[in-house]
């Protein structure tokens, strides 16, 4: 009995390793995969107190709990979790009990691969079996790949599906539709299941009843609606039994504006050629399109540099890698560019350069997100590198999860926007000068889409620090001198001349324009800065050369002197002095130097003459408008 009651006292005054010592690290960890399925395994450990639940941590790089920490509650050395989200994690286990929590376990790096959900080939052999009074009937080879269904598109110039659009709702591969509208059609059909729509099936022209014409819409073909309305590449109007290039003399009047989207004007679903059913549960950006640890203060939308001559429609956002000098970056300052919300990536395109690309996603509801100067393709698109490299301009049609990458991002800022059909600009005084970038009223402040607390991160990141955080692009103020002015003679924004649309032997094709040094020689923006509004900007294609020198200056206003916005065609003429624009929006100084005076004046037509005279050090040189004096429209 004795012995019994001694034993017992040790025990008293040393309790056990288990009771009063933290465990020793674990050791051994392993992890193995099942689709999104992750199972962990470790060894107990071998010193120190017994493990009575175990800590695991995950984080985005080595030594990093930034993704998640876990109890497992118990003392099993198994751990396995469902619905992993892909990306790659570094992971380590911690032993606990009640006296601590041991140092970590080896770590290993676990790389969760995106789900694989591969869409339908293109259908083949589109043909027309049946026209006849109004009936069209249509037939074609099966898609390969399982497709459980197809949509016919139908357009008014060839790849567009403004028109028709139509799921059939089986794998039927023929469709018969009655009581069609006369006119000519561009017709496809495209292959769809649960993943997304495939690319399309070879294109034919149908033409429907009397009309000839092998679209509507077309330049140089056939119509029969005099003074019909129709948006191409260029906007097209029925003139005499023949489409031709519109002129400002051909848009519709608005006096006051465009406040809300005129019936002529494309939807977001014709700009983009894609239209893809909204989600139940709406449009929500539940990601960071960057890793929210790699974030810098980003510029909002409205900046404007070099021959971006009037407000940007994208912010820029900006990462930590950018502020290491270029030689001393590596393949680890690389981060993963990744779906904010669920959708289908329907563009892939070059942007001149193998470091710059754009990707369109179509997340259904009527909203795009946009993202350009994209330095890498990875991710769900690593499969068309080679070809974006060639400069290849893909539809994918790749229906996406939130939160899976696409992209690589190090040495340029990631342009970022959110266009929505349900938005719509009401501070563009003439939409008709926008044919050639028709989605600009349709741009979205991203912060109602983003969960609540990315919406107050990217508040809290923008350079911007008066509403609306993410900027604004649109300033147009009819009858005064504020907002973006095109030079008089072109067709707005794209530049071309309406000379050439009045006169063309051929269809018009956008880009570079001969003689000139860019595309945005005719712009002029007299706007606040996007940063500071306070401080007035002007911001000019034509400034001393003709072809376009594009510099962006700040208006040092003279005592009383009127704002863009107060300049009307009461006014009269105002000389206002230019000075090298301040990125960051500060006030020019009476010590800045200057860059010359700019003379304006508001005609009672609301069209803007303007002048320039690089060099003068007083509006004093002003002596009255010149030969070389400018008009501009909106």
């Amino acid at each position: 009995m004795r012995l019994v009651l001694y034993i017992a006292a040790l025990f008293l005054l040393n309790p056990s390793p288990a009771l009063d010592t933290a465990p020793g690290a674990p050791a051994n960890l392993a992890a193995s995969l099942s689709g999104s399925t992750v199972t962990l395994t470790w060894s107990a450990p071998v010193s120190g107190g017994v493990a009575t639940a175990y800590s695991i941590e995950a984080g985005s790089s080595a030594g990093l709990a930034n993704l998640a920490v876990l109890n497992t509650g118990n003392a099993r050395t198994t751990f396995t979790t469902t619905g992993v989200t892909p990306g790659t994690y570094f992971v380590r286990v911690k032993a606990t009990n009640a006296a601590g929590t041991s140092s970590a376990s080896n770590e290993i790096t676990v790389v969760v691969a995106p789900r694989v959900c591969p869409v339908p080939g293109a259908p083949g052999g589109l043909t027309l079996v049946a026209n006849s009074g109004g009936t069209v009937s249509l037939a074609w080879t099966a898609a390969s790949g399982s497709p459980t269904g197809y949509v016919v598109q139908a357009g008014s110039a060839p790849g567009r599906s403004d028109l028709i659009n139509q799921d059939l709702g089986s794998a039927a591969i023929s469709f018969t539709v009655t009581r069609v509208d006369n006119g000519g059609y561009f017709i496809r059909v495209v292959a769809r299941n649960d993943c997304g729509a495939s690319e399309p099936s070879n294109e034919i022209v149908v033409t429907v009843g009397p009309t000839t014409a092998s679209t509507v819409g077309r330049w140089n073909t056939a119509c029969s609606i005099q003074g019909q309305f129709a948006v191409s590449a260029y906007y097209m109007v029925c003139d005499r039994g023949t489409w031709r290039y519109a002129t400002y003399a051909d848009a519709p009047p608005a006096p006051h504006g465009y406040v809300t989207r005129p019936a002529w004007y494309p939807t977001l679903a014709n700009i983009f050629n894609s239209q893809v059913a909204c989600p139940a549960e709406g449009v929500r950006l539940i990601y960071s399109p960057l890793p929210v640890d790699q974030l810098t203060p980003f510029t909002p939308y409205g900046a404007m540099v070099g021959e971006h001559v009037t407000p940007i429609d994208h912010g820029y956002l900006s990462i930590k890698s950018m502020d290491k000098p270029i030689a001393s970056r590596t393949e680890g300052d690389y981060v993963p560019i990744t779906m904010p919300a669920a959708g289908v990536i329907i563009e892939l395109s070059s942007l001149g350069s193998p470091t710059s690309n754009r990707v369109v996603v179509d997340h259904g509801c009527g909203v795009f997100t946009v993202f350009m100067v994209i330095n890498r393709v990875t991710g769900v698109l690593a499969q068309y590198s080679d070809r974006v490299t060639r400069g290849e301009s893909i539809r994918p049609n790749l229906a996406v999860e939130a939160g899976v990458e696409f992209g690589r991002q190090r040495d340029n800022p990631l342009d970022f926007n959110v266009f929505d059909q349900a938005a719509w600009l009401p501070g563009y005084a003439n939409v008709f000068s926008y044919a050639t970038e028709s989605w600009k009223p349709y741009t979205a402040d991203p912060t109602p889409y983003f969960a609540p607390a990315l919406a107050s991160l990217f508040t809290s990141l923008s350079k911007r620090t008066q509403a609306p955080r993410w900027g604004r692009i649109d300033f147009d103020v009819i009858g005064t001198a504020q907002g973006n002015w095109f030079l008089d003679g072109t067709l707005g924004y794209g530049c071309a001349l309406e000379s050439d649309a009045v006169s063309a032997t051929a269809e018009l094709r956008g880009g570079p324009i001969a003689g000139k040094n860019g595309a945005s020689y005719c712009h002029l923006a007299l706007v606040p800065h996007w940063l500071q509004p306070g401080t007035r900007i002007a911001s000019i294609g034509w400034w001393a050369d003709p072809a376009g020198d594009f510099p962006q200056m700040s208006i040092r206003l003279q005592s009383g002197q009127p704002t863009p916005d107060q300049v009307t065609a009461a006014t009269g003429v105002v000389v206002y002095d230019v000075v090298q624009m301040s990125q960051d929006g500060s006030q020019p100084t009476s010590s800045s130097p200057s860059r010359g005076m700019l003379a304006i004046r508001v005609n009672g037509d609301n069209t803007l003459t303007a002048e320039t005279l690089p060099g003068a050090t007083s509006p004093a040189a002003f002596a009255g408008f010149t030969a070389k004096q400018r008009k501009y429209h909106r």
